[in-house]
């Protein structure tokens, strides 16, 4: 998912659509798939918990499924690079 909220018991949290745009450009292999959570929900269980803690920050929902090893290598190394063009905030 790359726009949008998620809506948990304690309020919504914003994607970073941003952010999401830039992880697509840098990772190829991710793609706009609104379906991938649905059977998944181990966001559901961790947003809370970061909500919590923290009420104003965004995320971008990335859903995996049983991939190779150089799959989450590539994957890693492309958020890393979307990461370090991204302005610092101080």
């Amino acid at each position: 998912m790359h726009r949008g909220q998620w809506e948990i018991p304690l309020g919504k949290i914003t994607i970073d659509t941003n952010l999401a745009k830039r992880l697509i450009h840098y990772c190829p292999l991710l793609t706009k798939d609104s379906e991938a959570h649905r059977f998944d929900h181990s966001l559901e269980v961790q947003l809370p918990f970061l909500f919590h803690l923290r009420r104003d920050f965004h995320f971008v929902p990335i859903a995996l499924g049983r991939q190779d090893y150089s799959i989450f290598e590539h994957l890693g190394k492309g958020i890393a690079s979307t990461l370090r063009k991204l302005p610092v905030a101080i």
